[in-house]
């Protein structure tokens, strides 16, 4: 692999972030060289391709983030002293090393974003907590079970800023259920899901699965009742295309998934990436 691709990554970002993705990669060849020395050498290039794409991802978020936080004290030095913090740096090893395994594009993308997060974050906040373990879990998902959690995030929790919407009742019936057919559509169709896909997500704590235990789809996601906004679930759920499809695919076992904080940080990364927003993670 031509070592002038790492070198135009980071000159391209420039500034802390193009400080960090050099150093990133000057690790990163060794880190990936140690892990696949008795491989193919086929594999070990394919495996240093795909972790500089990995790196042009993790520039772009690092960059955005570098610009946002000009006002914010020491935040260059604190990007460009990252790998000085032994645990992003490990954090960084276990996204270049996995990211090496896999071609997917948007694995590459959502692994930047678990790097790109932990930056700025405290090192006790649960984002960086949770970060961590998403890394080792991402590599594991297949494309249905991104979208899963993308799906069981979003009927969970995941919200437009301002909700309810200072709107007047008559327009939130309509207001709502477009939010919810375009939040719902990139995400769609999840393929079918089955048990053994469940105990999956189980097996890597993305969710808790309770057969006795199910969440009405219905009171899910209507507004709150203290709102006094009113929104036809039946309509959207048995009329609406791709409300029809999120009922059927509750009633086939979704109902009993709850997303841990791992499920539910992986589920919100995946929603934005595919429906290109940011949402702004609230805990409670």
């Amino acid at each position: 692999m031509d070592p002038l691709i790492a070198s135009a990554i980071a000159g391209a970002a420039g500034g802390a972030t193009g400080k960090l993705i050099e150093k990133a990669w000057n690790s990163g060849q060794r880190w990936l060289a140690t892990y696949f020395k008795d491989h193919q050498p086929k594999a070990q290039e394919s495996a240093e391709k795909n972790a500089l794409d990995f790196l042009s991802e993790l520039a772009n978020r690092v960059h955005v983030i570098e610009e946002t936080a000009k006002n914010i004290p020491d935040a260059k030095k604190q990007i460009e002293d990252a790998l000085a913090d032994p645990d992003f740096s490990a954090l960084l090893k276990d996204t270049i090393i996995a990211s090496g395994r896999t071609g997917s594009s948007e694995k590459h993308k959502l692994l930047a974003r678990v790097v790109s997060e932990k930056l700025l974050a405290g090192q006790e906040s649960l984002v960086a907590l949770t970060g961590n373990l998403a890394c080792d879990a991402i590599p594991h998902l297949s494309s249905k079970h991104l979208r899963c959690l993308g799906v069981v995030a979003l009927v969970h929790g995941i919200r437009p800023y301002s909700f309810p919407p200072n709107i007047s009742p008559e327009k939130f019936h309509d207001w709502w259920t477009t939010w919810l057919s375009d939040s719902l559509f990139p995400l769609m169709p999840v393929g079918k899901m089955a048990n053994i896909d469940y105990a999956h997500l189980m097996s890597v704590s993305c969710i808790i699965y309770e057969s006795i235990v199910f969440t009405d789809l219905k009171e899910a996601l209507s507004p709150p009742k203290s709102s006094a906004l009113k929104w036809d679930a039946d309509k959207f759920l048995t009329e609406i295309p791709i409300g029809k499809e999120l009922s059927e695919l509750w009633k086939a076992g979704m109902e009993h998934a709850l997303p841990t904080s791992v499920g539910r940080l992986i589920g919100i990364y995946v929603n934005d990436l595919l429906t290109e927003t940011k949402t702004k993670i609230k805990w409670e």
